[in-house]
This record gives C-alpha cells, sequence and structure tokens, in this order.
C-alpha cells in the first residue's frame, strides 16, 4: 500500500500502464485527499470448463454405431501432415510414425474387444476419427477408446493426447451416410484450406 502526493500522480499512471502485463491482476490508483492510493488487485482467472460432450445418462455400451473423436495434446500435429495436391481425389495424409502407430492401434481394437467392430477411420494431423459399431455385451466406449490411446502413448513413451473425447451416437441411416461422407472429406477439406493460403 503507498500513498502519493499528487506531484508525483503522472508516476502512478505509469505503474498502471506497466500493470497491465500482469498475469492475474492489475494497479488501480484512488485518489484521496492527500494523493493517489495505489493497491495491486490479484484475481485468478476463471478455469475454462469444457462443454459436457455425452448424453446424460445414455449407456455407451448399447449395440449400435458411434461416431469419435479424439485429439493430441495441444492439438499438436503430430499424427502426420497433407500435402498439397492439385486433385482434391488423390488427397491424403502421409502419416508419421506415431500416425502409424495410431492405426496399428485402431486395427487392433477387435482383437482386444470382439464385439467391438471399427467400420470406419480417419487420422488427420491433430485428432481422429472412428465410426465403431457396437454389438452386444460390448464394454463401454470409453474404456475402448481410453485403451486405444494408451496403448499409443505407451508405444511412442510419451502423453500424446488431449483428455477425454467427443462421440457422436448414429441413429439412422441418414446420419450414417452423413457421417461417413464427413470422414471422406476431412483431408480433402484441408487440401482446400492450403489452396487458399
Amino acid at each position: 500500500l503507498r500513498t502519493l502526493s499528487p506531484r508525483r500522480s503522472r508516476d502512478s499512471f505509469k505503474l498502471r500502464q506497466r500493470a497491465r502485463y500482469l498475469r492475474f491482476g492489475r494497479l488501480r490508483g484512488v485518489p484521496t485527499g492527500k494523493g493517489f492510493v495505489l493497491f495491486e488487485v490479484f484475481a485468478m482467472e476463471p478455469k475454462p470448463t469444457r462443454k459436457k460432450n455425452r448424453l446424460e445418462g445414455f449407456d455407451y455400451s448399447l449395440p449400435g454405431r458411434y461416431f469419435i473423436t479424439f485429439c493430441t495434446k495441444d492439438r499438436k500435429a503430430s499424427l502426420g501432415t497433407i500435402p498439397y495436391v492439385d486433385d482434391l481425389e488423390s488427397a491424403h495424409i502421409v502419416l508419421s510414425i506415431i500416425g502409424k502407430l495410431t492405426e496399428a492401434a485402431i486395427l487392433s481394437v477387435s482383437s482386444a474387444y470382439p464385439t467391438v467392430s471399427v467400420e470406419k477411420y480417419t487420422i488427420m494431423p491433430d485428432h481422429v476419427h472412428l465410426m465403431l459399431r457396437l454389438n452386444e455385451g460390448s464394454p463401454d466406449i470409453s474404456r475402448v477408446i481410453n485403451q486405444t490411446k494408451r496403448k499409443v502413448s505407451a508405444s511412442a513413451g510419451q502423453s500424446l493426447w488431449q483428455s477425454g473425447f467427443y462421440d457422436h451416437v448414429i441413429r439412422n441411416e441418414s446420419d450414417f451416410l452423413e457421417t461417413v461422407q464427413y470422414m471422406d472429406n476431412n483431408v480433402k477439406k484441408r487440401v482446400l484450406e492450403l489452396k487458399r493460403i
């Protein structure tokens, strides 16, 4: 706590200007009869809350199709690169070593869980899309995804993934076809973005 005379009010302004660079707070000046009283206010930044991505009360071990997306840690493009091509039909991803480990883990899902089949998958540089079919007696889908992620991290010897995953329950044929189209166009969409740069 400091008391400044009116003659030093200019100095107090400079202090307030510098305080803008503080991460957790800033300095404020309060006029008094004898000048300014400066004090520093610290306020913790609110921790961002992630939107819930699972249906409340839904049993994720029920038979059916599920569209799953999980992302790399800090959205780092560690799974591969998508080269620029003129022909969108030839758009593809060149998998990195970690990308190949991820693909191998995806292809081994049915071996670890015979009641779960991978109907389709798309690996992007910083995220993975899966279409899974769960049959009778399948485990909760979170168990399948978490084990798959752990397997890749263990093989790579490092933590690779953002916590959690996003899911969508595929309810009908129209929903299924729309999801397939979205997965097929994912790499093409990235190439189109490269063309605009």
